[in-house]
């Protein structure tokens, strides 16, 4: 009976992951969760390091106009949270979307994990200087009493400077984050696309050097047989 239940909680246990195996090489499962991970928390801890900036500007953006979870009083843990819940789930999908980008199909060869990983972090700090000087920007305008820069009004929750710099610093980064990611998964494609055209270029002088060192060796080969001396044997 014991036997019989295995067997069965086994099968069942097999049809269950079937179902949900991953439409990937199984050669390639480890560097997909890698991909997806790696990405996903260097996402968070940017997000936190964002967010950190603008809760010392102004955190009445967090306090007040953010949707309620949980109610933290700590300004640190009230960010980590916010920046948790918002951009985990978007980091596993820009890292699964990575991952398919620069690993999946057979045709071209994959892009070093290493290569994509270093130009993401340029891609994060250009999104994060973008976002920061649009929001210096905007606060400037308000402090002088003049309209906000790049967004409408409606888009505020109120007209303090400190808010002008928060909102507009975190739509902005919303805003290059889409856009750069865009541009990213581009310059990865063009990149192995770049990359395999090059492979073929250099195969090719490869295959005809080696063509030309095994005529070389077999006429070298030819050469010494015909000089070597030859033995009559005489029947007796």
């Amino acid at each position: 009976m014991g036997r019989t239940t295995g067997k069965m909680l086994g099968s069942e246990e097999m049809t269950f992951a079937d179902k949900f195996r991953l439409p990937i090489p199984k050669a390639q499962h480890a560097a997909f969760i890698r991909h997806a991970w790696a990405y996903s928390l260097t996402i968070i801890i940017w997000a936190i390091l964002h967010d950190l900036i603008l809760i010392s500007v102004e955190p009445r953006h967090f306090t007040e106009f953010h949707t309620g979870l949980y109610p933290f009083e700590n300004p640190a843990l009230l960010v980590i949270e916010y920046a948790a819940v918002a951009t985990f789930g978007l980091g596993m999908m820009f890292g699964m979307i990575t991952f398919a980008v620069t690993q999946l199909g057979h045709p071209r060869p994959p892009l070093n994990f290493a290569f994509a990983y270093k130009r993401f972090f340029f891609l994060l700090f250009c999104i994060e200087s973008v976002s920061l000087l649009s929001g210096y920007i905007d606060r400037i305008r308000i402090k002088k009493g003049l309209t906000h820069a790049f967004y409408p009004e409606l888009w505020y929750p109120d007209a303090t400077t400190g808010i002008a710099f928060t909102q507009t610093a975190n739509i902005t980064a919303y805003l290059s984050a889409a856009i750069g990611s865009a541009v990213f998964f581009l310059y990865l494609a063009w990149s192995r696309f770049q990359q395999s055209a090059e492979g073929v270029q250099l195969a090719a002088p490869v295959k005809r050097e080696n063509a030309l060192e095994q005529t070389g060796a077999e006429q070298a080969s030819a050469d010494f047989a015909s000089k070597a001396p030859t033995k009559h044997i005489r029947n007796s």
